[in-house]
């Protein structure tokens, strides 16, 4: 039975074999994991919750993009500190990850457009269903 520790680098090869086949930047710049290549997301459906003093508050958002170093939602609220958890809405256990806030812009559809970079590694479940779907 393999170990946690290479299942976890399997899943990771799995994301990155999937991202890979994204368009995106020639060059990955280490130093800045959204760098990577990013898919247009197929499933748009996502939450996000961040902690509030000792209430953990949740909203809807509509996913935009995704990589495996980071995406880019819309949403009507931000979070306060920054960080913040996205999950895909009816994905499978492994589709959230928590990610950081790097820059926030005026949206379309809704009132904010978030850039988020993961602070984790992005799950294979977050990543493959947010570029081919969920099955329903």
């Amino acid at each position: 039975m393999p170990s946690l520790a290479s299942r976890q680098d399997e899943g990771s090869t799995r994301s990155e074999e999937l991202a890979g086949s994204c368009p995106g930047p020639s060059a990955f710049d280490p130093d800045d994991p959204r760098s990577g290549p990013r898919c247009t997301c197929l499933e748009h459906r996502a939450w996000v919750a961040w902690w509030r003093g000792a209430e953990f508050r949740t909203a809807d958002a509509r996913l935009l993009d995704v990589g495996t170093g980071g995406a880019s939602l819309e949403a009507d609220v931000r979070p306060d500190d920054g960080r913040l958890l996205l999950a895909l809405q009816g994905g499978p256990p492994d589709s959230s990850v928590w990610a950081r806030v790097v820059r926030v812009g005026r949206g379309r559809l809704r009132s904010y457009r978030l850039h988020l970079v993961f602070v984790e590694p992005c799950p294979e479940g977050l990543l493959r269903g947010a570029i081919e779907g969920l099955r329903r």
